[in-house]
């Protein structure tokens, strides 16, 4: 199987089990993961975003760092 996830995201936020194994995505989400793609391009590619009980809630009195990477709905950006 293969996953996909962050240390922001206590793990993983994807799964691939081996019979539906494909290279065009990062497999389904995990049960309480919501996933949305924001800022996409003509393409439809854009930034991954998620949320979810598993999404860490901020960092340690560093509301700046915070507000970075977490959007206003609630959404960790992952950068990919």
């Amino acid at each position: 199987m293969n996953m996909y996830g962050l240390s922001e995201t206590t793990g993983s936020t994807t799964i691939h089990y081996v019979d539906g194994m494909s290279l065009d995505h990062a497999g389904q989400q995990i049960k309480g993961s919501h996933i949305k793609i924001a800022d996409k391009d003509e393409n439809g590619v854009g930034e991954i975003r998620i949320y979810g009980r598993h999404i860490m809630m901020g960092y340690l009195k560093n509301e700046e760092a915070t507000r970075e990477c977490i959007d206003e709905e609630g959404y960790f950006k992952s950068g990919d």
